[in-house]
């Protein structure tokens, strides 16, 4: 699926439960959500079960109308008696686990199809549930999704790298029809993260490899900044417990440490921009645990040289309609000119990611001012609609000017690609092509490159001089001898770099 019609999605393709704030609808609701878990086996209706379908059930009640509530009823009832006596590591029945896995993707408002196949994704391999029966009961589209996240089971292979690859193709070959399969298998590895600390240790390290060699770079490359940070934060808890608890209570205190300084910085901005009838809201954002560990390995630096521990995100809700009709990107820029009339603002510190987004798609302005106490604080500007787009990713509609590349762009290049990895006919895993090839589409950002004519042009970081002749014209890129960037003559492999 595309994940422009995957946003069309959301919200469900019903009419929602109507009126579920009056007093008979909360208990028609309640008795219709209990009615399922009577359903399950008795020796699985665990407090812990209880808690989870309430859970879910409140993420989804005021989204998904009451046949599709009947719906993901009918998946729990079919995935508790597919899994009944069967137990997660932490002694929960195994249904907890799906029950999250769907609460995850709930919270993106994701449709009834896909939480219908998140609670049934691991019945084709743990159970005796079989795809026919899947496409019986729910459907050829929850079927496939289900079968798109099921691992191989235990075919031979020759090594680690083998199974790992042949895994991965297994879930691109569907992602390159329907991506909801790697939200799902997101979901499921989040929630695996979650309840890691039951795990033997060297599973702990094997599950906490993978995560951060694919899944928390998957996720960046879709726009799902909440779940990459979690996914990047637990992975090095469990890699370096005592790196990762040496940083938290430095961080600690160095939020009660400079609390005071930070409010008068936010006091005058949040005025400012009330006398100019701008509806915001801002807030002060520490960085992430594993996000202050990488600046401080990549830059050699002790924590209290580092810059930007806290990130200021102001989020402004578009004036629209009638004379005041005004672009969010102009919008963006006057609260930037108003923050220049507050602070000094740092030489070269203006990024515009509105005109030219990032790879995931991510939008906003980023600047940094001076502070009172002489450091400098770094701020976002961004629309709620932007806001929202840098939580929820691929799943969220994008605005028509985004430009070239971000997520959609980066999908379809990326299908292509996988087609060519998944179809190439000399595969052979020992060469690496396939793990080769998955490695440079998820970490290689894109960069954006201009030609003498202004056109821009998406090439991937570390790109030379050499590949952006090839990507103009073949003839032009097998006769290349020198380049000229920025008006300098240059070597055909120079690195080029944004802008």
């Amino acid at each position: 699926m595309d994940p422009r019609e995957l946003a069309g999605n959301i919200g469900g393709g019903h009419e929602a439960w109507k009126d579920t704030d009056t007093e008979m609808d909360r208990k028609a609701s309640g008795k219709l959500r209990d009615s399922y878990i009577g359903r399950i086996p008795e020796e699985d209706r665990a407090i812990s079960v209880k808690f989870a379908w309430h859970e879910l059930w409140s993420k989804v009640v005021h989204y998904l109308s009451r046949e599709e509530l009947m719906t993901l009823g009918e998946a729990l009832v079919l995935a508790g008696a597919a899994h009944k006596d069967q137990k997660r590591s932490t002694g929960d029945p195994y249904i907890v686990h799906s029950i999250n896995v769907a609460s995850i993707l709930a919270e993106m408002q994701l449709d009834v199809v896909t939480l219908a196949a998140a609670l049934l994704h691991d019945v084709l391999e743990d159970t005796d549930i079989t795809i026919e029966k899947l496409k019986s009961a729910f459907g050829a589209e929850v079927a496939t999704l289900v079968d798109g996240v099921t691992k191989l089971g235990k075919l031979p292979f020759k090594s680690f790298e083998d199974y790992q690859a042949e895994n991965l193709r297994k879930m691109f070959v569907v992602m390159a029809k329907d991506i909801r399969v790697v939200l799902i298998k997101l979901a499921d590895r989040l929630h695996n993260m979650r309840t890691l600390a039951d795990m033997p240790l060297n599973k702990q390290m094997k599950i906490t490899g993978e995560t951060d060699f694919f899944f928390a770079p998957l996720a960046n490359r879709l726009g799902l900044y909440k779940v990459k940070t979690e996914l990047e934060n637990l992975s090095f808890r469990f890699r370096s417990p005592e790196e990762y608890a040496g940083i938290q209570k430095i961080l600690e205190d160095y939020a009660v440490e400079t609390q005071s300084i930070r409010n008068r910085f936010v006091a005058p901005i949040e005025q400012i921009l009330k006398e100019n009838g701008i509806d915001a809201v801002m807030t002060q954002d520490i960085r992430s645990i594993y996000s202050i560990w990488r600046h401080m390995k990549q830059k050699q630096v002790p924590f209290r040289r580092l810059e930007s521990v806290y990130v200021f995100n102001i989020v402004f809700r578009p004036t629209l309609g009638g004379t005041c009709d005004v672009s969010e990107k102009n919008q963006c820029l006057r609260i930037y000119s108003l923050l220049t009339d507050l602070y000094m603002e740092r030489v070269g510190s203006f990024h515009n990611y509105v005109d030219n987004p990032k790879a995931n798609g991510y939008e906003a302005l980023h600047c940094m001012f001076m502070t009172e106490h002489g450091t400098w604080a770094e701020v976002h500007i961004k629309s709620e609609r932007m806001e929202e787009a840098s939580v929820h990713g691929c799943i969220v509609k994008r605005h028509k000017n985004v430009g070239i590349g971000g997520v959609d762009a980066w999908v379809e290049e990326f299908r292509g690609t996988l087609k060519d990895m998944v179809y190439h006919d000399g595969f052979n895993n020992k060469d690496g092509f396939f793990l080769e090839g998955v490695k440079a589409n998820l970490y290689n950002d894109d960069i954006r490159v201009f030609t003498p004519r202004g056109e821009q042009i998406l090439l991937p970081s570390n790109a030379t001089a050499l590949d952006f002749a090839y990507v103009i014209h073949s003839e032009i890129g097998d006769h290349a001898l020198f380049a000229r960037v920025n008006g300098m003559l240059c070597s055909i492999k120079t690195v080029l770099k944004r802008g």
